[in-house]
């Protein structure tokens, strides 16, 4: 376990970088050696902004690609901190953390115990300005748990198999608790359980979800959507925009496998869902409690069932 806690320096940076023959080969005292395989680690802490975290290689679902490789000290996660691979300190702003090229092995099901990859939850003040890509996340109750990130950028990474219990609700992603202007593109999440993208608490304004492909799972408040509902969570999303994506083989009950909106006060939070692509799945309906607050057109739908009444 390691706390990253370096007071920040105006707009510097503090990059945690996988040595690589690339960037050390020619140093007096390297040996190429050094650069061999991931680079392990147990648990992060973090309580100061401006950290850039890069493994440098790894894409998609190839484990053994990326330079970073965070996993539990053993399966189950002993508790308290390890259950959460990243956590930031309680009452901190941080700002400005990247995440890049890191695989987050979680250990699968572990209930009584829930397990998430990074977490800050309520712990944090504000985030802004972090990015978040090209990673790979397997085997947590939730793979991300971001409250008060602003500003946000969530692209290229590969969220597979998070799991859920009666005790511990999972879904892939989830934001809440006011974050605003979120950038979420091009990710692929598989085998979604529970939820795909979801966010609670009020105020998450201005979300841009674009060119992800969810497939697989089965989801009950919406691919994407709020995980709240009923008049106690209003407006829990207001003016999202969620347009060219693909969704495949997803099973939706409940409020089903589409866009879910929640309960909203006013059409002026109207969300906006255009150009996706439904295949083989179950239920894909563009839903908010209440008011009318889903604007939707040119959606596919190819071999798509819908429960109940329609869409």
């Amino acid at each position: 376990s390691y706390t990253f806690n370096t007071a920040e320096d105006g707009t510097k940076y503090i990059t945690v970088k996988k040595a690589t023959k690339a960037d050390h080969g020619a140093s007096v005292g390297w040996d190429d050696s050094y650069g061999d395989g991931q680079a392990n680690w147990n648990h992060w802490s973090i309580s100061k902004g401006r950290y850039v975290f890069d493994g440098v290689t790894g894409t998609g679902d190839n484990k053994s690609n990326y330079g970073f490789r965070l996993t539990p000290l053993a399966c189950p996660p002993p508790l308290p901190d390890n259950n959460n691979l990243v956590d930031f300190t309680y009452g901190s702003d941080v700002s400005y953390v990247e995440f890049r090229h890191i695989f987050f092995e979680g250990c699968g099901n572990t209930e009584p115990n829930c397990s998430y990859g990074i977490k800050s939850n309520a712990a944090i003040i504000a985030n802004s300005g972090s990015i978040i890509a090209n990673n790979l996340f397997y085997g947590f109750t939730v793979h991300l748990v971001l409250y008060h990130w602003k500003e946000t950028v969530v692209e290229y990474n590969f969220f597979d198999s998070n799991w859920s219990a009666s005790n511990c609700h999972g879904e892939q992603v989830t934001f809440g608790n006011n974050s605003d202007d979120v950038i979420y593109r091009s990710n692929i999440h598989r085998n979604s359980q529970t939820g795909g993208l979801d966010v609670h608490h009020n105020n998450n304004k201005r979300w841009k979800v674009y060119n992800n492909i969810f497939y697989g799972g089965k989801v009950a408040m919406g691919v994407i959507g709020t995980a709240d509902s009923g008049v106690t969570h209003p407006d829990v999303i207001k003016n999202w925009e969620v347009y060219n994506n693909t969704i495949y083989n997803v099973t939706g009950g409940g409020f089903g496998s589409g866009f879910f909106h929640g309960y909203c006060t006013d059409t002026a939070y109207k969300s906006k869902v255009y150009n996706n692509l439904f295949v083989n799945t179950v239920h894909p309906v563009f839903a908010s409690e209440n008011l009318d607050c889903v604007e939707h057109d040119y959606n596919s739908f190819y071999n798509s069932t819908w429960l109940g009444s329609g869409k």
